[in-house]
């Protein structure tokens, strides 16, 4: 099931305002920027690099995991929040995941 659009952030404004003042947390293969939104709801995206993932359909897989597992949590984030996922190293889903889920629970 993919996230809501309401839920999706989209635009290089947006992008750009959470790089350039919001939060970071780090883990080994996930680097998770976040910044407080004026909405009453959160708003991701996932970063891929081809460099990581050569394939196109490797790299959609792979964002529409760490998506679905944001979605399965989504009670983490009562208020508004901007996050971006990127990925830094190529791994198994299930140590994404579970990195993932440690890095949501720090922020």
């Amino acid at each position: 099931m993919a996230l809501a659009r309401i839920n999706r952030l989209k635009r290089k404004k947006e992008l750009d305002l959470v790089f350039k003042e919001g939060n970071a947390v780090k883990g080994s293969f996930l680097f998770i920027r976040f910044r407080k939104n004026s909405l009453n709801h959160p708003r991701f995206t996932v970063i891929v690099p081809a460099k990581i993932y050569n394939l196109a359909t490797a790299r959609n897989r792979v964002k529409r995991v760490i998506l679905e597992t944001i979605r399965k949590q989504s009670g983490l984030f009562k208020k508004g929040y901007d996050l971006v996922v990127t990925v830094k190293l190529k791994t198994t889903e299930k140590e994404l995941i579970t990195e993932l889920n440690k890095l949501l629970s720090e922020k």
